[in-house]
């Protein structure tokens, strides 16, 4: 397979974060604020919610398996160059250590890395488990 970075007029940010249908959080929003601010924002899913924010009791969570995560973070890294990178939540264990191996690997060393690692909803849904998640390990020591 051939592959071409393609040259962007604007910033291109890539975000590797959950999906909120209501639009009101995650990859959607950090879409609108790319936009408004004037950069051209490239997504990365790694979570499916299915919520409300105004019936906190409907809530529904898919993760998708690791290796699609990958599939999609190998076309995006092929494809674009990135000044940016925002990463929110990722789901699982397996998910931020693909993530954290993936930029080791494929991400440029002059982009800005943001880490916000969303843990839970508002509304208290758990998004990743605390107890297998050590922020400081994983980030740190692996991508310093």
């Amino acid at each position: 397979m051939t592959s071409s970075i393609i040259q962007m007029p604007l910033p291109c940010i890539l975000v590797i974060a959950g999906s909120d249908c209501s639009s009101c959080a995650g990859l959607q929003a950090d879409l609108k604020t790319i936009s408004a601010l004037g950069g051209f924002a490239v997504t990365v899913p790694t979570i499916l919610t299915a919520q409300s924010p105004t019936d906190r009791s409907s809530f529904a969570l898919h993760i998708p398996p690791a290796s699609f995560l990958r599939q999609e973070l190998e076309a995006v890294f092929q494809t674009y160059d990135f000044k940016a990178v925002k990463v929110g939540a990722l789901g699982s264990e397996e998910n931020v250590r693909l993530v954290v191996e993936m930029l080791r690997k494929k991400h440029h060393r002059h982009a800005n890395v943001v880490v916000d690692p969303v843990m839970e909803t508002t509304a208290g849904q758990r998004l990743l488990n605390k107890g297998r998640f050590e922020l400081e390990g994983t980030w740190m020591d692996n991508w310093c």
